[in-house]
């Protein structure tokens, strides 16, 4: 509930903001993911400098990215792209370039390293200097950063025309497919049915689904989270650069909550411009949604 105020909040009281503080305050968002998945790291710090442990993470991660992001993936190419596919003279964009593909996969990058230095200062001081540093909330960065979020959705200036009901096919499809695929992960690895959907809702919110996951569930379970929704950002990346073209709506969603921010400009460059509205209005409703169902399924 907290969450869900913190961006409701946002959003109202960006009226009322003028547009060159709600410029500045948005652009603050960036480092404050940095610091958030610092602290995660040393949160998850004991977790990460495991081998046996991460590499565990690692596994189970990896079959909750293939049912509930891949497979679901490759049902929605083929509901929505494969009429795509058929037109044989499609061709890539002249505008594309590998320039394109480095900004965003840079980010990727840096919250992996962000997450790293987390942890081997955890390292560092709890096992080598045996020391307590005094630490920020991680629960308190997150619902600045969601506050800022909030600010951020009020500024994209969406029309009522992008609402139309079928608009939403989409992001719901995501999320049905996802919670679907989830329940074959959780039968594969022995989880229990309700934490593996909450693992899956984050839809590629890594920030928000490991802090909300690993409080409830302990570190195992929110580096878990962590990793299933950084390798849908990564992955949906690359499949936007590589053949975002043809399959515009499956790389959409893998991409997840992140069509509305992160990934938006390789949307724009690689799909066309006709998908953008699609692509805002999916991230927005899987943003929304995001901290509810989590919060829901871990009840």
């Amino acid at each position: 509930m907290p969450i869900v105020v913190a961006i409701l909040c946002g959003f109202m009281i960006a009226r009322f903001i003028p547009d060159n503080w709600q410029q500045w305050m948005v652009s603050i968002i960036g480092p404050l993911v940095w610091v958030l998945l610092f602290l995660i790291g040393a949160d998850f710090g004991d977790l990460l400098v495991s081998a046996e442990a991460l590499g565990k993470a690692l596994h189970t991660a990896l079959y909750f990215t293939i049912f509930s992001t891949l497979i679901p993936a490759a049902i929605i190419a083929w509901i929505y792209d494969h009429h795509m596919v058929s037109k044989r003279n499609i061709k890539p964009r002249q505008d594309v370039s590998p320039t394109s593909l480095w900004k965003p996969l840079r980010s990727c990058l840096v919250a992996l390293s962000m997450v790293a230095l987390g942890a081997a200062m955890h390292l560092l001081t709890t096992y080598t200097l045996h020391i307590h540093l005094p630490l920020p909330s991680v629960n308190s960065i997150l619902i600045v950063m969601v506050f800022l979020a909030g600010i951020d959705l009020y500024r994209l200036e969406l029309k009522r025309t992008h609402f139309a009901p079928r608009i939403f096919i989409l992001p719901f499809m995501i999320i049905a497919l996802g919670l679907a695929g989830s329940q074959i992960a959780a039968y594969i690895t022995g989880m229990e049915w309700h934490n593996a959907m909450a693992l899956v809702s984050g839809f590629g919110w890594f920030t928000l689904s490991s802090v909300m996951v690993g409080d409830a569930l302990g570190a195992y379970y929110g580096t878990t989270a962590l990793l299933i929704d950084l390798t849908r950002e990564l992955l949906g990346i690359i499949v936007l650069y590589l053949i975002g073209i043809r399959y515009g709506y499956m790389a959409m969603s893998i991409s997840g909550a992140g069509t509305m921010d992160t990934v938006l400009p390789i949307i724009k460059t690689n799909c066309g411009t006709d998908k953008v509205p699609q692509a805002l209005v999916s991230g927005i409703t899987l943003s929304l949604l995001a901290p509810l169902l989590i919060g829901l399924f871990l009840i």
